[in-house]
């Protein structure tokens, strides 16, 4: 009985290290991801090379680079971007063009339409999925109206086609959705994630809208949104966390 006493002894003082062992090993694990692969750096460098080189025609369309607002730039922190007003050539058509990518997903929390826009003193008036086609295949997009009052009393509209692509699971038009994929892990959120919007200065009927922002996705480059969609890692998200 007293060798089995002491040896209990013996085990109850060794617990207390082996416990802090599992615990530092943990925090090892969680303190150092994947974040900084050499495959998720290499992902990011092509990404922000595809926006550098982003054409400044598109078909029909003429672009002219639109300043991103210093404090849109300071939260973002953003890979790669392009800000861009497009305009129609010989029509009166024009659209501001953007695509941001963040190499963290939780740094796009908040550039969402119906968060910033609000923010901004513009009040929505409308949401709304719409059909659009991009490399080829048919994809549902959010479509947002926004109105707020101007100084002279009058009322300014808008209209933002808006969409998120992350990699393996493609498109999602929802900020939830975005969220759960980088809650998944530190690895999933440090794959990035890409935005793109459509604004359109008015309340544009919406097959007006379609047509103008089908034809300004079929002359983006080819496999610009199959690159947002790679995954370097091969990371399989949970089913739960693909749903938009």
């Amino acid at each position: 009985m007293k060798m089995n006493s002491t040896r209990n002894m013996r085990a109850n003082r060794l617990a207390p290290p082996a416990s802090l062992l599992v615990l530092v090993v943990s925090a090892i694990l969680v303190a150092s991801p994947r974040t900084n692969a050499p495959e998720v750096s290499r992902h990011h460098q092509v990404i922000s090379k595809l926006l550098d080189e982003f054409p400044y025609r598109l078909g029909s369309w003429v672009g002219v680079d639109v300043v991103l607002p210093s404090a849109a730039t300071a939260i973002l922190r953003p890979n790669g971007y392009v800000n861009r007003r497009y305009s129609q050539i010989g029509k009166s058509n024009d659209v501001v063009l953007g695509i941001i990518h963040c190499e963290d997903i939780r740094d796009m929390d908040g550039h969402y339409p119906p968060r910033c826009y609000p923010a901004a003193g513009w009040s929505q008036t409308g949401e709304d999925d719409i059909a659009l086609r991009i490399e080829d295949s048919q994809a549902t997009m959010k479509l947002y109206r926004f109105q707020r009052a101007t100084q002279m009393g009058l009322v300014e509209s808008k209209s933002v086609v808006s969409v998120f692509v992350a990699p393996d699971v493609g498109i999602l038009t929802s900020m939830d959705s975005l969220k759960k994929i980088g809650d998944t892990s530190l690895n999933t959120s440090a794959l990035g994630v890409a935005q793109i919007q459509l604004v359109f200065a008015d309340e544009l009927p919406t097959g007006i809208i379609q047509d103008q922002a089908n034809d300004i996705f079929s002359e983006f480059p080819e496999n610009t949104i199959a690159n947002f969609m790679i995954n370097p890692l091969r990371i399989v998200y949970p089913k739960e966390a693909t749903l938009n």
